[in-house]
């Protein structure tokens, strides 16, 4: 009988771990064209730390699992977007928390680019050196 009391507790207390984690899904969208922003990093921390994290799939869809329950701060980043941060996101026990989320596109202005023309070639050919003639008188040096 003890221990059917003492295995009951036990399966009791697995099953409240296994309940109390949460699943974080969403999108992550362009915030102009609201077309989906595939291959975006996103992340759950918690005090500064990095708990778990993933990718968005071709349609932007993301899903971060399992999360003990809690509150988190959702980061995502993609190249040519600035980075969102959402703080204090709540990840509840048994449950999908749904987090979506829209990107601002980072723009920058790039300098101007001027080609010159070089006075070497670039590549010499017979020489294993670039731009560079090797001579006989190089050699024997």
């Amino acid at each position: 009988m003890f221990k059917k009391v003492l295995m009951t507790i036990g399966l009791l207390l697995m099953a409240n771990i296994v309940l109390a984690q949460g699943t974080i899904r969403g999108t992550v969208i362009d915030q102009k064209t609201k077309e989906p922003v595939p291959f975006a990093n996103v992340v759950a921390k918690q005090d500064g730390k990095q708990i778990k994290g993933t990718q968005t799939d071709m349609d932007g869809n993301f899903t971060i699992r399992p999360l003990n329950v809690g509150q988190y701060d959702i980061q995502a980043s993609c190249v040519g977007y600035t980075t969102y941060t959402r703080e204090g996101f709540t990840v509840k026990a048994s449950g999908i928390s749904v987090c979506n989320i829209e990107l601002t596109t980072a723009s920058k202005t790039l300098e101007t680019v001027e080609i010159k023309e070089s006075k070497n070639p670039i590549i010499d050919i017979g020489s294993a050196e670039s731009g560079q003639r090797i001579t006989t008188e190089d050699i024997t040096r």
